[in-house]
């Protein structure tokens, strides 16, 4: 029986495998079992997976999928886990050990990690390893139906690389590949390597020309740089003597300085008393002056309302004048119109209507004779004569109703022109009441808007205060609760000073490290719980390893921020069953515990503790407890395998932790509220002061508006009085004008319907026939109607004339009545307001005498304030005649300060300008030395005896050296001077120009041109060797290709034979007879050649596969495969369902043969055959719950007894 390669597979995580699962492999054949979807390819899978797959053969388009992604009743994890222990006592794998454990991870991120033997490799390290015992991409470790399909399904160019893999030649091919992308590599590097050879070997000539040149002119630059430093020296030493020779001059300066600046300190400070005496003095007058002005401000105060109440009662007497001004006018209006209505109207002029009278008694007399005259005629002139006199009546009423009309027109016109005036004067008088009631209306107004004003400011006022009120409150509440909270948390922090001192945690903070307990945040109602598991843990620090040790000595708990993972070593089903436990007791795991935990260290060390509700729960538990493991009650009591501890009393302290991070958080928000106080208490302060100010001037504005008011209101009355009457009168004029206008209106229709008459009469008349005479006779009387017309005319103008005069007189009798009635109604408002007048004239009165007693008072605190403020003042003038005493000595001790300081400038100036003679050269001998360069430096170091540096200073670097050996030349150079040694007489200017000359006429060179030679020297020496050993390389690279193609094209055809052999036992053997035969399509090209196959089953002819059917052409793959196996084996072999296409008799057939090569190879079946089943040496079962997650149940057939009823079924079957 084979050698069991696979030993054991290990599963978490791996696709339906949620749960650790564990499958050992035995030797033989290992057949799996179980419904579809049960996960059996998984297994398969798993094994691909752990030698390095990484495409689609996996059957998973992502790498997360291979990760279980839970289900309706599980949920999914996090990392998938594969570990494969494979048999290595033969070494087939190239490792030194007997048996190898290849594991593979791989977590949601994407993240990946191989390791070998739990050690972590890389995927090259596994891909390696695995091609070297033939593992690395073989393609007969895992056969699936798929490829015993595609096995003949191919054309044979497409079948060729099956036969490849099968002769072993695969492997040289990978290999041939690495070589040439090898000898690619190589070729592209020598060619490089060449390049960069033909660049640097004129770079290397150059350089070995400038360093020649660089020789010649270090020889001239240390003789320059000997020259300048001796010259230097002495120049250097000359100055320094000068420098210190103003230093000590300077220094008695400044001593005379700090004397008199002593002298000048001590009269400002005896002034600077007395100005502040002076300024509290200055302050107290400051507080009296307010105050005398506070008392004269009311002495003015009272003046003015004193002043407002004298104005006022000027005002009334104005009023009072006024009022009797208007009274009298008004009186005399009235006896004006009194007199005007006494007046005796003028009486009708009795002669002038007897003349007019007696006109037209003449007039119808004439008329009447010439009707006579008209009657006397012949008999039809009765008829006219009557109709004439008819004419006549009916043309002296035309005449009368004329005259009517014309005197009616006069006196309409006269009367429309008093309507006229009477109604400008009502027009003038409602304009003027009008803006009065306007101004009244307006000061009422502005009355009623300055109470509203007044009102709204003085809840302005209220509210301002009420929020001044609040707002303080609040402040000192805020102010009271913070300070509290102080306190409390002071009590706190001294409480939890328990763990390691201040100078160890600073120490520890210093390297890094910090409290344990900083930053923890645990679950309310398992504090207890985690306190009483960690224990003293609680008061330590967090580390790391290196510094753990230089704290070991002070600290006494220590947790290393390295240190292991904490996990359980006890078996994972232990472990699942604790925990599927303490999950039903409604328990947990305690580090699950924690909301923050910094760097994970406290769920770290509790990776071992579970917690449970109750004693009780734990006690029903506790046989459960791995080794290592313990239970922790919610209350804190803590259960291993062997006790049961309960912590000491006391107050937690993850609770008085948490209790001062509440604090702390309070204190801030209480901090936020309190600056939000504050702010609102000088915002309310502001606003209450404002609203303060705003009522005092809306009160004043409320003063002015009333005293508006009240004037507007007696102007309102008079203008209305007066209003009134115009109106009156504008009425009576209007009535009297309505009144001539019917008048007139009745005389003019009367007079035209006279004249209607009278035209009706002349036209009835027109045409009728009379005699002569009667005509001349009629002509005569006409004509004396016609005079006495005239006459009438003129006696009838007469008399309206008399009539007009007496209508004036009346009319003016009429005016007079209504002047009379508005004289009247004046006296009697002007009545009222001198009683209004007395009454506020009572009240001036008693506000005079209110004033004048105020006023008494004012004036003596005011005399009072003077007399204070006067002594103060007068007190203060033997002060300031002090001050000026000692201001006087302030100024005479600046200006001994001002001479000293003269003399002690003069000084600095002189030591500067011997400092800078110091400076100049010094930077003069380092600008040259560092022209030089390295022998400048070097010769500057001699002077001190300072060794030269190892290496070439830079040009950042160069600066810095000279200076720091200038400054050691310096100090050895005043040594020397101290000591009495006289310096070396200085070259002479002649010497240092011809030495700068000779230096300069060197030229510029590369100061690195020596170091860069041998660098170029070094890298030349560097690329032949590289040179001789790429060019060696890809001559051995060239060999090896040669002979991987030597070795492919021998051993192809060897194992195409030995193949072709076994195709053929294997196909008689699965057919029970027949024969197969494989050939090349072109022999001539072992490189190219494609393979044919045909068969020819029992009975039957010689056919190509196509011609099978589908059982014959699966079992002839099966053939094939398997011949492939039996000359090429492999350790083991995983067949994936390819006995799926088989019947029963073909089924028994494949396992025979099946049987046969498992003596040489380990085969794991996935299967759901019978008669495969029954060939097995074990039996693995895969199932599948309602959690989707797969379970393994295996079975090893040969450790039964004889008698098992399975075996039994077995051997029946």
């Amino acid at each position: 029986m084979s050698l069991a390669r696979l030993r054991e597979l290990r599963m978490v995580g791996f696709k339906s495998f949620a749960e650790r699962t564990v499958v050992e492999f035995g030797p033989g054949i290992s057949a799996i079992v179980g419904p579809n979807g049960s996960g059996k390819s998984n297994l398969a899978d798993a094994l691909r997976w752990t030698l390095g797959e990484q495409g689609r053969a996996l059957r998973s388009r992502r790498a997360e999928d291979l990760i279980f992604a839970g289900s309706a009743n599980r949920r999914a994890v996090g990392m998938a886990d594969v570990s494969l222990v494979i048999d290595n006592e033969d070494r087939m794998l190239p490792v030194d050990f007997g048996q190898v454990e290849l594991s593979r991870r791989l977590f949601r991120s994407g993240e990946n990690e191989y390791l070998l033997n739990r050690q972590r490799i890389r995927l090259r390290d596994l891909v390696e390893l695995l091609d070297d015992a033939n593992l690395a991409d073989n393609a007969f470790l895992f056969i699936g139906q798929g490829m015993v399909d595609q096995a003949l399904a191919l054309r044979p160019e497409e079948r060729r690389p099956l036969f490849e893999e099968a002769a072993g030649i695969r492997k040289h091919q990978r290999r041939r590949k690495k070589a040439e992308n090898e000898l690619s590599e190589a070729e592209s590097n020598l060619e490089r390597v060449r390049d960069v050879l033909a660049e640097l070997r004129p770079q290397a000539r150059r350089l070995a020309a400038q360093a020649e040149q660089q020789e010649a002119r270090m020889v001239a630059g240390a003789e320059l740089a000997a020259a300048l430093v001796a010259g230097a020296r002495a120049r250097l030493s000359g100055a320094e003597i000068e420098s210190q020779r103003h230093a000590d001059a300077l220094a008695t300066s400044r001593r005379e300085a700090d004397a008199a600046l002593g002298s000048l300190r001590d009269a400002e400070e005896q002034a600077a008393a007395l100005t502040r005496a002076l300024s509290d003095r200055a302050d107290a007058e400051q507080r009296l002056r307010e105050r005398l002005d506070q008392a004269r401000g009311a002495v003015q105060r009272i003046e003015l309302a004193q002043t407002r109440s004298a104005s006022e009662a000027s005002a009334l007497i104005r009023d009072r004048e006024r009022i009797a001004e208007e009274r009298a006018a008004a009186t005399s209006r009235a006896e004006e119109a009194r007199r005007r209505m006494a007046a005796v109207l003028p009486e009708p002029d009795r002669g002038a209507e007897d003349a007019l009278e007696q006109a037209e008694q003449r007039l119808a007399e004439a008329a009447h004779d010439a009707d006579e005259l008209r009657a006397a005629g012949r008999a039809d002139e009765e008829r006219a004569s009557t109709a004439r006199a008819s004419r006549q009546r009916l043309a002296s009423d035309a005449e009368r109703a004329a005259r009517r009309v014309s005197e009616g027109q006069r006196r309409l016109a006269a009367q429309q022109e008093e309507v006229g005036a009477a109604t400008e004067r009502a027009a003038t008088m409602a304009q003027r009441a009008g803006q009065a009631a306007e101004a009244r209306a307006s000061a009422h107004a502005a009355e009623e808007a300055a109470e509203a004003e007044a009102q709204g400011a003085r809840v302005a006022a209220s509210e301002a205060e009420s929020a001044a009120a609040a707002a303080n409150e609040a402040r000192s509440r805020l102010r009271a609760e913070l300070q509290g909270l102080d306190a409390r948390r002071e009590a706190l922090d001294a409480q939890l000073e328990t763990g390691p001192d201040a100078s160890l945690l600073r120490s520890a903070r210093a390297r890094g490290g910090r409290r344990f307990t900083d930053g923890l945040e645990v679950e309310p109602d398992l504090r207890l719980a985690v306190e009483a598991a960690l224990g003293e843990v609680l008061s330590g620090l967090v580390v790391d390893a290196e510094d753990a040790r230089a704290l070991a000595e002070a600290a006494s708990v220590m947790v290393l921020r390295d240190g292991g993972d904490g996990r359980t070593r006890a078996s994972d089903r232990a472990a699942a069953k604790l925990e599927q436990g303490v999950v039903d007791a409604g328990g947990g795991a305690l580090s699950a515990a924690f909301r923050l935990d910094p760097d994970a260290h406290a769920a770290r060390l509790l990776a071992r503790v579970m917690w449970v509700p109750a004693l009780d729960d734990a006690f029903a538990l506790r046989d459960l407890l791995p080794p290592g493991w313990r239970l922790v009650t919610r209350d804190g009591l803590v259960i291993d395998d062997v006790s049961v501890l309960r912590p000491a009393p006391g107050v937690s302290t993850l609770e008085w932790r948490a209790t001062r991070d509440e604090v702390g958080r309070r204190q801030e928000k209480v901090r936020i509220e309190l600056e939000a106080a504050e702010a609102r208490a000088t915002e309310t302060a502001t606003a209450r002061a404002s609203a303060e100010t705003a009522v005092r001037v809306a009160r004043e504005a409320l003063d002015g508006a009333r005293r508006a008011r009240r004037i507007a209101d007696e102007t309102d009355r008079s203008t209305a009085s007066a209003a009134e009457n115009a109106a009156r009168e504008l009425a009576w004029q209007e009535a009297l004008l309505e009144r001539a206008q019917a008048e007139t209106a009745t005389a003019a229709e009367e007079a035209a319907q006279r004249s209607r008459e009278l035209e009706a009469y002349d036209e009835q008349q027109t045409g009728e026939g009379a005699s002569d005479e009667a005509r001349a006779a009629l002509a005569a009387l006409e004509t004396r109607v016609a005079a006495l017309k005239s006459e009438r005319d003129a006696a009838a103008e007469v008399a309206g004339e008399a009539r007009t005069k007496r209508d004036r007189a009346m009319e003016d009798r009429r005016r007079a009545e209504v002047a009379l009635g508005l004289a009247e109604t004046r006296i009697e408002e002007l009545g009222r307001d001198e009683v209004a007048l007395s009454g506020r004239d009572a009240d001036l009165v008693t506000e005079r005498e209110r004033l004048a007693g105020e006023l008494a008072t004012a004036q003596g605190r005011r005399d009072r304030e003077q007399e204070v403020f006067e002594a103060s003042v007068a007190s203060a003038r033997d002060e300031r005649a002090d001050l000026l005493k000692a201001e006087a000595d302030a100024s005479a001790a600046r200006e001994r300060l001002r001479v000293a300081e003269n003399h002690s400038r003069q000084s600095e100036v002189a030591e500067m300008e011997a400092r800078l003679q110091v400076d100049a050269a010094r930077e003069g001998l380092l600008v040259e030395l560092a022209s030089i360069g390295d022998d400048g430096l070097q010769t500057l170091l001699a002077e001190s005896e300072q060794a030269p540096p190892s290496e070439t200073p830079g040009a950042d670097e160069l600066p810095e050296m000279l200076e720091a050996a200038l400054d050691a030349a310096l100090d050895t150079w005043r040594e020397a001077a101290a000591a009495g040694a006289e310096p070396p007489a200085p070259p002479s200017r002649s010497r240092i120009a011809a030495l700068r000359r000779r230096f300069n006429d060197v030229g510029a060179s590369n100061p690195f041109a020596v170091q860069e030679l041998a660098e170029i020297k070094e890298r030349l020496e560097s690329l032949e060797a590289q040179r001789e050993d790429l060019e060696k390389a890809i001559r051995d690279t060239r060999e090896l290709i040669v002979r991987l193609e030597t070795l492919m094209t021998e051993q192809f055809p060897q194992t195409f034979e030995a193949l072709e052999g076994a195709f053929g036992r294997r196909f008689h053997q699965l057919f029970g007879g027949g024969e197969a035969v494989l050939s090349l399509t072109d022999p001539s090209d072992l490189s190219a050649t494609g393979v044919e196959i045909t068969a020819r089953p029992p009975g039957k002819k010689k056919q190509p596969l196509a011609m099978l059917s589908g059982g014959e052409r699966a079992l002839t793959a099966v053939a094939l495969l398997m011949a492939m196996l039996e000359v090429r084996p492999v350790p083991f072999c995983v067949l994936d369902e390819v006995d799926a296409a088989l019947d029963e008799a073909n089924v028994g057939r494949f396992s025979t043969a099946l049987r046969s090569l498992a003596e040489e190879i380990q085969f794991v079946v996935i299967t759901h055959n019978r008669g495969t089943i029954e060939a097995a040496d074990a039996l693995y079962g895969v199932t599948v719950g309602d959690d989707a997650v797969s379970h393994v149940i295996s079975l090893k057939l040969a450790d039964l007894p004889e008698d098992d009823p399975r075996l039994v079924g077995k051997a029946a079957s």
